[in-house]
């Protein structure tokens, strides 16, 4: 037999650093970490104010045998605290679409901060709250907060936050893709305007400069927001400018992924699993927390491209006939 070997032919090996990068200032796994942060301590203090000022709940005695307090949104239950919910899924494929039409053409990309996104959201039912830790209230500290205005973490809160900026995008003008309902779009004669929304993450694109700055105004007359400019950091994507275009990665969320599975420490290696290793489903430890594994998971999925060269015919098919769909909406022929 013949090998590369007995010819002296050998493949180099791919030294790989065992430096992993972090950002300054990690995410608290707990609130006892958090507020032992200085940093962490001051945004909460910001936050707490800002919610305070917003009239966002008021101070109240316990309701009757506190049949309607409800201290984390995992606690809520159905039909009683809430009745609808709302799961607001934009595809990775809309994204990489209107991305790559803003490149491509040169067009002005904007990327909106909506502040206390949520607090535009109102509540159709009465919500009871207790008053978080290190922020009780000292003449009361038995009272709880009654919610005005709607929460990050309540079942109801993402719909009710929708439901007002989506309101607020029909009056002026757009519509929404039949195809992603995550993405809202705007023609008007030669000029065209397309919005991205997942939550409070808004990106927003166009042919024509002065309309997007112009929709931005329009918006701040209704809820307090920042213009962050050039978008950097979206969904996940870091975009990096280049003469060339735009350079797209996820190394912070690939870091944030590991710093949730606690493996931020290990080491990395050139193949996607370790060689000789064995797994089975009737023997070793079970995982103690399931839904850490389910999220994690998730997570490393949405690591992966959509171009994933392992992806079969029928679901190429499939899609390709879902970006058409999505290109004719947005007129883009070809």
């Amino acid at each position: 037999m013949i090998t590369r070997s007995k010819h002296g032919i050998f493949k180099p090996k791919a030294l790989l650093s065992n430096c992993i990068t972090y950002s300054p200032l990690t995410k608290p796994r707990s609130i006892s970490e958090a507020l032992s942060i200085k940093e962490w301590r001051v945004a909460m203090d910001l936050e707490f104010q800002s919610l305070y000022a917003n009239n966002t709940w008021s101070l109240v005695p316990p309701p009757p045998n506190h049949q309607l307090v409800v201290a984390k949104g995992f606690h809520q239950v159905p039909g009683f605290d809430f009745h609808d919910t709302f799961s607001l899924v934009i595809e990775p494929t809309t994204i990489y679409v209107v991305l790559s039409l803003a490149i491509s053409h040169k067009w002005t990309m904007h990327q909106l901060d909506f502040n206390n996104a949520f607090l535009n959201g109102f509540l159709k039912e009465d919500i009871y709250m207790e008053q978080p830790p290190s922020f009780v209230n000292p003449s009361h500290p038995t009272w709880v907060y009654k919610l005005h205005r709607a929460l990050y973490r309540l079942k109801q809160a993402p719909r009710a936050w929708f439901e007002r900026l989506h309101s607020k995008l029909l009056t002026l003008g757009f519509h929404s893709c039949k195809v992603d309902t995550s993405l809202f779009l705007k023609f008007e004669s030669e000029h065209s305007l397309y919005i991205l929304i997942y939550v409070d993450d808004v990106l927003i694109t166009g042919n024509y400069a002065t309309q997007v700055q112009d929709f931005i105004t329009q918006l701040q007359t209704s809820f307090a927001l920042k213009d962050l400019g050039v978008p950097s950091y979206f969904l996940g994507l870091e975009l990096t400018y280049t003469f060339q275009g735009v350079l797209l990665s996820q190394h912070n969320y690939i870091i944030d992924v590991l710093q949730k599975a606690h493996m931020d420490q290990a080491k990395p290696i050139s193949t996607p699993m370790a060689n000789g290793a064995s797994f089975s489903s009737y023997t070793g430890d079970v995982f103690c927390d399931p839904h850490l594994y389910c999220s994690i998971v998730g997570k490393a999925i949405s690591c992966l491209s959509t171009e994933v060269e392992y992806r079969c015919l029928t679901t190429a098919a499939t899609e390709l006939t879902w970006v058409q769909s999505l290109l004719q909406e947005l007129r883009v022929f070809i």
